[in-house]
């Protein structure tokens, strides 16, 4: 029994040192985010989740301008009421 509990406590310890050594994040991927908005939506929930998806989608729009062109006609237009 004591040799299995020393088996387990040294490979726990072997993953924790191996998750310390190549888990780290790259530098650079640090100066890459951005920092956290908070958005207040109000409404039921289909009013919310339309909300929510065209604040979402002209994030994603101005981030790269290539998306543009490859965007179907049909997500392209914003839809009116």
């Amino acid at each position: 029994m004591k040799t299995h509990f020393h088996l387990l406590t040294a490979l726990v310890l072997c993953l924790l040192l191996a998750n310390q050594a190549f888990a780290q994040p790259a530098p650079e991927a640090k100066n890459r985010r951005q920092p956290i908005r908070e958005v207040t939506l109000s409404g039921t929930g289909y009013e919310l989740g339309l909300q929510h998806g065209q604040i979402f989608k002209r994030k994603s729009v101005n981030s790269s301008p290539s998306s543009r062109k490859k965007q179907p006609k049909s997500l392209a237009r914003t839809p009116t009421r």
